[in-house]
């Protein structure tokens, strides 16, 4: 994990998560939270639209999880 995915881990995410547990999702909710995620992903990992890597591989490059399916899980600890 290089420095720019640890300030992300630890000042983005927290920021963007805050009280997502009472959040109503949607399909368009949860489709706008997975492209800011892999926007920034891509820019944290310098990876080009001409690379042709699609969007579930860039979790798993970054070895993260997508952000709606952390919001599902914190949902589910809060019910």
């Amino acid at each position: 994990m290089n420095q720019n995915q640890a300030l992300y881990k630890t000042l983005v995410k927290p920021v963007l998560m805050y009280g997502c547990e009472t959040w109503k999702m949607n399909k368009s909710d949860e489709n706008k939270i997975n492209v800011f995620q892999n926007r920034c992903l891509r820019r944290i990992l310098k990876i080009c639209w001409q690379d042709r890597i699609t969007n579930k591989e860039v979790p798993e490059m970054a070895e993260m999880e997508n952000l709606s399916e952390d919001v599902k899980r914190r949902r589910w600890k809060l019910i």
